[in-house]
């Protein structure tokens, strides 16, 4: 069984999952009816928080039934992901760095890029916060606005997650958090290039462009120097960012914090598996098969640096 809440299953969600699908029932709490003709769907109209509630309701209410047990899941195994070393330190140990100083009421934007990949699946969405990710028409540098209105909405620690890119089409937003001195850590990740971009064509055209790449900037000294008074610092460690977001944690208005990372670093995309390598098999040689549920040709825990 497959259960969607809030939404009809468009193609950029169920890309990969196409083949599991027919002959599975979809449940769909949405108010529309999901996308997917293979499925034996079953949706449930209204209002979703209504339709949750009555869910949750007969669930609750029906004797639990014994069943086999799951079996061992593979995680994110499967997915191209670096791990730090030494002075290279890594996007998905960044964002479990965030993870763990996030307070469970907090708001979480994730920008575009390879920062949404990282964040799509190394950061759990907190257990009473809110979390929102660049799907579907979330453009570059959206999190910037979308995390100040969310502050202004509740009032809770707002975390927006983005990188330099993103932060130089919007980031000037930066100055509304500063002027209504809002709740908000801005966490930019500047690996001073469209690393996204400069990936993608690098494995699937031949070659990177060179303007995906930009000049250096220090973004966080920047920032600190247009604004007196504003927490705003560059790191380069993850000792300096857990000691950054410790400090910053209760302080009534915003901070910004740049992490300065690598533009060749491997994302967690699963269109670059086949292009990945894991060190557990040895340098170079390829990785074991992924399970058959997945759509990729290797599945590796860490990739060598390229």
């Amino acid at each position: 069984m497959c259960v969607l809440v809030g939404t009809r299953f468009p193609q950029t969600a169920a890309a990969g999952l196409e083949d599991a699908l027919p002959g599975r029932t979809l449940v769909c709490l949405n108010p529309e009816p999901a996308y997917p003709p293979s499925a034996l769907a079953l949706p449930l109209g209204g209002g979703l928080r209504q339709g949750l509630r009555a869910v949750t309701a007969r669930l609750e209410a029906s004797p639990p039934r014994p069943g086999p047990p799951f079996p061992p899941h593979e995680g994110l195994r499967y997915l191209p992901h670096e791990r730090s070393d030494g002075e290279r330190i890594a996007l998905r140990e960044i964002v479990e760095t965030i993870a763990r100083a996030l307070p469970e009421d907090a708001n979480v934007v994730s920008d575009a890029g390879n920062t949404g990949c990282g964040v799509m699946h190394f950061l759990p969405a907190p257990r009473h916060g809110r979390y929102l990710l660049a799907l579907g028409m979330g453009g570059m540098g959206f999190s910037f606005g979308a995390g100040i209105g969310a502050a202004l909405a509740n009032g809770r620690r707002t975390v927006v997650l983005a990188g330099d890119g993103s932060f130089f089409m919007h980031g000037m937003e930066v100055h509304t958090a500063v002027e209504h001195r809002l709740p908000i850590t801005f966490v930019l990740f500047n690996n001073n290039a469209h690393a996204a971009c400069l990936s993608r064509e690098e494995f699937l055209y031949g070659g990177g462009r060179p303007y995906n790449v930009f000049r250096p900037s220090d973004l966080g000294q920047g920032v600190a120097a247009m604004f007196p008074g504003l927490r705003a610092a560059t790191v380069r460690r993850l000792d300096e960012l857990r000691d950054f977001l410790a400090a910053t944690a209760d302080s009534a208005g915003p901070a910004v914090v740049s992490v300065e990372v690598r533009h060749d670093e491997m994302p967690p995309y699963l269109p670059f598996v086949p292009f990945a390598t894991a060190p557990a098999d040895g340098p170079g040689k390829p990785a074991a098969p992924a399970p058959a549920s997945i759509r990729s040709a290797e599945r590796t825990e860490g990739v060598t640096p390229r």
